[in-house]
């Protein structure tokens, strides 16, 4: 899947790296691209280890979200849409 001129969609919100892993993996092995925006401060910094005031948010192809939440959702980690 080409990302060119692909709409990113916002589909979960997180405090820290630590908690978005088991989602992202998991969408990433259902074959969902994923980006994570927001701060990275490095393995050991405060998003990794902690919350961090920023936060971090899991986003997907537009075309793919509906997916992704019905996953996120199976996970117990979905974000209602209109929060994004």
């Amino acid at each position: 899947m080409t990302h060119e001129g692909t709409r990113w969609i916002t589909v979960a919100s997180y405090a820290a790296r630590y908690l978005l892993e088991i989602p992202k993996q998991t969408l990433e092995q259902a074959g969902i691209p994923v980006l994570v925006k927001g701060q990275e401060p490095g393995i050991w910094g405060p998003a990794f280890s902690g919350p961090t005031s920023q936060g971090l948010e899991l986003q997907v192809p537009e075309v793919v979200a509906d997916e992704a939440r019905s996953i996120l959702e199976d996970l117990g980690e979905y974000m209602p849409e209109g929060e994004d």
